[in-house]
């Protein structure tokens, strides 16, 4: 409580000089906290942020005045904890580990959610990242006689979600494509009179013999047996895992008069065609800060382009990390505090980034600077009254006192009441409508007007003079000019 004091004064001559010490007023102040001026104290070791408030009183005029420095309030903290939905896993393919990173954060009381620390690796365990056929097929090059098996790279996280850190890649060994025969009937055209030999091309991976494609005939073996794209020019075969399609084709003979004549029909040729790939916009990730690109795969081939497979994200697609922009401060109004008439508008400080999409993402990292103190009070004069404010002593009619026959001449004593209109203000917060202080003040020189009073003793009860004023005798008037509290 703060407790103003006063004390009395007297006007001789013109020159005013106290008459006693000074002493404690009925005019208290109550001391209030004001949380808005500090700023939160972290405290890492114990995972803790104490919020900060500083000692203020509103004084009569409704203006606020600080009592020291901001201090921590010990009543209650905020906990610090973990938080890894904004951070991606640590990934270390040399050791084939993945780690857990996690930021560190608190809620306010302005239920503002606010960093301490970056993302780090947490305390829990690595996670083991592994290699597996899952998901991957065989990769083959008909031109140097090879297959490869393909394997991707993935791991399993805390949750129990499989998270792929690399997409199907060659790996092992080449297998060597073996020319099989006598799995095929061979294939014979009847008009012709001719038989024409067929094969199957095989590999021999670790989960046993394996043929990679269908009968076909040996064209180098037959006569005037021959493969034409003609009539296959828009069929392909696609595999997407292992990043390329085939062409087609058919296979015929031809008399001499010029005739084809199909054996077979459009089927898978060892004519290769390598996929290409084209972003076709991102899907966005903004708690992590990053997009996967969706790609659309396609080939170039003799008829144009031919698409294979429409925009989507793809297994062990990278991330594209959003780029940081600026950092702005955004104004919070909602949120304003009061210290009686200082009002405090708190901002939020937001990290804006650019997608790779061009768009912009908008974080929240913590409180940004109050805006204040602002006076948004009024004042206004809500009543006026008139008030008897003291007293002036006058010396009135002579009289004879006489006693064993000794006289002497005394007087009759009267008082006036002296006082003036007293205005009362309101001094009021206009956003939040609550009355902050009241005041009163006289209108002119407190002495304005008097009253005529009864008369109060004679002679020797005549009360002790200690001034000259206004031609007449009297004690010192006591009043104070600014009325607080108000006297009505």
């Amino acid at each position: 409580m703060v407790i103003v004091q006063s004390r009395q004064t007297k006007s001789e001559g013109g020159a005013v000089t106290p008459t006693g010490a000074c002493t404690d007023s009925e005019t208290r102040y109550p001391i209030q906290k004001s949380y808005s001026v500090c700023q939160d104290q972290v405290e890492l070791a114990e995972l803790k942020a104490y919020p900060q408030f500083r000692k203020y009183f509103v004084g009569e005029s409704g203006e606020t005045s600080y009592l020291g420095e901001c201090e921590k309030d010990t009543a209650g903290f905020y906990a610090v904890t973990e938080d890894a939905k904004a951070c991606t896993y640590q990934v270390n393919l040399e050791q084939m580990q993945a780690r857990e990173r996690a930021e560190l954060v608190y809620t306010n009381k302005n239920n503002t959610r606010v960093v301490v620390r970056g993302c780090e690796a947490t305390a829990k365990a690595a996670l083991p990242i592994i290699e597996s056929e899952g998901g991957c097929s065989l990769r083959h090059d008909f031109q140097a006689k090879v297959s490869y098996q393909q394997k991707k790279k993935t791991f399993t996280d805390h949750e129990g979600v499989l998270r792929v850190v690399s997409d199907c890649a060659d790996v092992g060994q080449a297998m060597a494509h073996e020319d099989v025969r006598g799995v095929c009937a061979d294939l014979v055209d009847n008009q012709a009179g001719k038989a024409y030999p067929q094969r199957r091309w095989r590999i021999t991976p670790s989960s046993g013999p394996l043929f990679i494609t269908e009968c076909t005939p040996v064209a180098e073996e037959a006569t005037g047996l021959a493969a034409t794209v003609e009539g296959c020019e828009s069929v392909f075969f696609h595999n997407v895992s292992a990043g390329q399609s085939f062409g087609a084709n058919r296979w015929f003979y031809q008399f001499t008069n010029g005739v084809k004549t199909f054996v077979t029909g459009c089927q898978q040729s060892t004519q290769t065609f390598t996929h290409q790939s084209e972003i076709q916009g991102y899907e966005n990730y903004d708690v992590g800060k990053y997009a996967l690109p969706k790609t659309a795969i396609y080939i170039n081939s003799p008829v144009g382009r031919v698409d294979v497979s429409a925009a989507q994200v793809r297994d062990g697609a990278a991330q594209i990390a959003y780029s940081f922009k600026e950092q702005k401060t955004v104004s919070l109004p909602e949120a304003a505090t009061y210290d009686g008439c200082n009002k405090y508008v708190p901002s939020a400080l937001s990290d804006i980034y650019k997608r790779p999409d061009g768009s912009e993402a908008i974080y929240p990292v913590g409180p940004g600077p109050t805006t204040g103190p602002t006076n948004v009070c009024v004042t206004t004069q809500v009543n006026t009254q008139r008030v008897t404010l003291g007293y002036q002593w006058f010396r009135d009619m002579p009289y004879q006192d006489c006693a064993d026959g000794q006289c002497q001449t005394n007087y009759t004593w009267g008082k006036y009441q002296v006082g003036d209109d007293v205005r009362k203000f309101e001094v009021k917060n206009t956003e939040t409508g609550l009355v902050v202080t009241r005041t009163c003040n006289v209108v002119n020189a407190w002495n304005q007007y008097k009253q005529s009073g009864v008369i109060q003793g004679s002679g020797n009860n005549s009360p002790t003079w200690d001034s000259y004023m206004s031609g007449v005798w009297g004690p010192q008037l006591q009043q104070t000019v600014a009325l607080s509290p108000c006297p009505y």
